[in-house]
This record gives C-alpha cells, sequence and structure tokens, in this order.
C-alpha cells in the first residue's frame, strides 16, 4: 500500500514464485507548497543533438508563449526523460546559467562532457503559484 502512514514497502518472498520486487520510488507533497503551488506537466523541448540539449527558459518561453506553465516559477525540477533520474544525479556538466535553475532552466553542452560522451534527454516542470483570491 502506497501511503502517507506507511510509504511503500514491497516484500521479495510475499511475491509470486519467481518475482521480486521492482525498484520504486516515492515524493510526498509537503504543505510549504500547497494551497498556494502546482508542479507543471514535465516539458522535454529539445532532444540530445551535435551540440546538447537545451532545456532553457529563454526557448521555452519563445517556442511555447502563451503555453508557458507560468511566468515566475517558485521552483525547478529537472530529469532524464526515460530513467527520471534527477540531472544532479547524472554526472554531466551543464551551462552555469542554466544548471536546473528557476531562472536559466537546463542545459547541457556536448563539448562540455567526459570525453566520448554525449548529453543524456532532459525534461524540466516548474512549480507554478496557483492564482489565489
Amino acid at each position: 500500500d502506497c501511503s502517507v502512514e506507511g510509504g511503500l514497502v514491497c516484500v521479495n518472498n510475499e511475491q509470486k514464485p519467481g518475482s521480486r520486487c521492482l525498484d520504486y520510488e516515492i515524493r510526498f507533497l509537503c504543505p510549504k507548497y500547497t494551497p498556494t503551488a502546482s508542479w507543471s506537466s514535465w516539458i522535454d523541448r529539445d532532444d540530445p543533438s551535435g551540440t546538447g540539449d537545451r532545456e532553457d527558459r529563454e526557448n521555452l518561453e519563445k517556442g511555447l508563449g502563451a503555453s508557458m506553465p507560468c511566468q515566475n516559477p517558485e521552483a525547478i525540477e529537472c530529469r532524464t526523460v526515460r530513467t527520471h533520474i534527477p540531472a544532479s544525479s547524472t554526472g554531466q556538466v551543464f551551462k552555469a546559467s542554466a544548471d536546473c535553475s528557476v531562472e536559466g532552466g537546463l542545459v547541457c553542452v556536448k563539448n562540455e562532457q567526459k570525453l566520448g560522451s554525449r548529453c543524456l534527454d532532459y525534461e524540466i516542470r516548474f512549480l507554478c503559484p496557483k492564482n489565489t483570491p
């Protein structure tokens, strides 16, 4: 059962014969952000190219325009698209002004990575303030 009180526990010997628990992750919505803000959906504006992966605010605002989740986000989260590993845990180098920051977003530059490495595919989302009366 996945609950606030108990979290999530999977026990291998309680699974079907020959089955093992999968690797799960949980997260909590903390009272600090409710009810004044909510997370946007994940945005993957750019796929890694010869130069890198750019999920930066400037290009997001140009490309999404009025579809931008919010203009003044309170926070940002950055992760890889398929594995959902936080960008900060990948070991990759990001542009200083766009290293998963609210102001800059996330930019991975290929020629700043280890020799022979290329940028992973990243996505970002914003914590947007709700309009409260």
